[in-house]
């Protein structure tokens, strides 16, 4: 009798289940299942802060189901000062109507759609700067089982020309943002709240 190891027969299950997850490095992610009803992959060093009003970067939805930061550390001595991915979940009818029509909230940019663990979300931008700081978000908003989505990539920076020459490098803005796309992308809705 040959054996198949469990861990190739969990991959190949990933892969044809969700390719998001398949991409994602299972070494450095660990799952996290949220009592709303959705599971992420999220890095072994985020930090993870659930049902709150404080640190979420929502616009259409008050609460954060959960909101994820990248570790500090990995971006210290650099310009960027947070990083982070915040999701919202509502039933609330002002809301879903709102969510349902798929338009841009104030300053937003739409930026089409995009399809997160089968659910397909309307895509926006958004960036603005003040007083040495900079922001960015990528923002994604979809209905499924009369729930509204929202899920939020979130950055927050000082200009580079704040410091003195040398003081601090220029973070990776590519780095980050495929870092957050990637918690974003694994995404998954897992049947009713808990």
């Amino acid at each position: 009798m040959r054996f198949i190891s469990p861990v190739l027969v969990a991959r190949a299950l990933i892969a044809v289940l969700s390719p998001a997850l398949a991409a994602t490095d299972l070494t450095t992610t660990k799952a996290y299942k949220d009592r709303h009803g959705f599971a992420l992959r999220v890095p072994l060093t985020a930090s993870v802060e659930t049902d709150t009003q404080e640190n979420g970067q929502l616009d259409m939805i008050p609460d954060a189901a959960v909101v994820i930061s990248i570790n500090p550390n990995e971006f210290k001595g650099t310009n960027l000062g947070d990083a982070s991915l915040s999701i919202g979940v509502s039933k609330a009818p002002d809301i879903v109507t709102a969510c349902s029509k798929g338009q841009a909230a104030q300053g937003e940019k739409a930026a089409g759609t995009a399809t997160l663990g089968g659910v397909k979300f309307s895509r926006f931008t958004f960036e603005d700067a003040g007083v040495g700081n900079r922001y960015a978000s990528t923002i994604y908003r979809g209905m499924s089982d009369g729930s509204c989505y929202e899920i939020v990539e979130f950055l927050h920076w000082a200009a580079i020309e704040n410091f003195s020459p040398g003081a601090v490098k220029e973070f990776d803005r590519r780095g980050v943002e495929a870092e957050l796309n990637a918690i974003a992308r694994s995404f998954a809705i897992t049947g009713r709240p808990l």
